[in-house]
């Protein structure tokens, strides 16, 4: 064997030995995935003409993935990765009855999303222990400090890192305005946007 497939068999293949009937490695674990939204939303009518609202929305979704972010088939804790996605949103909406034929609506939102996800530690795809021991002899260095994924056509399972480390972040600032009025039988609306 070469001195990169030993350590694999030594780091990876001899902790996860084929434990069942079939000759596969299975093994069971447990996945976090705490779910907190919180909410507040103001309703008022100011005047008979003129109602606001406005809310906000938080939430944290904290989760882990003992197998990676999308990394498929996997080994346990290989490339454990923890995630998590908070977002946030804020809106005011008024709305303005201008007449039994007229009325307008300006809201302004703001919202922001985010995905963000490292190794877990202890993650074998990010051990220093084992990259020193590997040769090195490869074409494309890893900028985050991974050891290369290894596959197999099946049965054998190799190992992949997926899609970690990996970082996400939306913002939307919106702005618009809506005109509507009635004119006989037809409603007539016009607006902008701007975001």
């Amino acid at each position: 064997f070469s001195q990169n497939a030993t350590v694999y068999i030594a780091t990876l293949y001899s902790k996860f030995a084929p434990n069942s009937a079939n000759g596969k490695y299975t093994a069971s674990y447990s996945q976090r995935e705490n779910t907190r939204e919180d909410l507040a939303r103001v309703d008022a009518n100011l005047t008979d003409k003129l109602h606001f609202f406005a809310h906000w929305i938080q939430d944290e979704t904290p989760e882990n993935f003992p197998l990676g972010l999308w990394a498929g088939g996997n080994f346990p804790n290989v490339a454990g990765s923890s995630v998590n996605a908070p977002g946030e949103n804020v809106v005011g909406n008024l709305t303005w009855t201008i007449s039994s034929r007229m009325v307008n609506e300006l809201e302004v939102a703001y919202s922001q999303g985010t995905i963000s996800s490292s190794f877990t530690p202890g993650s074998i795809a990010t051990s220093s222990a084992i990259s020193s021991q590997l040769t090195g002899n490869t074409a494309y260095p890893d900028p985050y400090g991974r050891i290369p994924g290894i596959s197999f056509l099946a049965p054998i399972t190799g190992f992949g890192y997926g899609s970690t480390p990996y970082k996400e972040r939306n913002l939307d600032r919106t702005v618009f305005d809506n005109f509507s009025i009635n004119v006989g039988n037809q409603a007539i609306r016009t607006g902008a946007t701007v975001s």
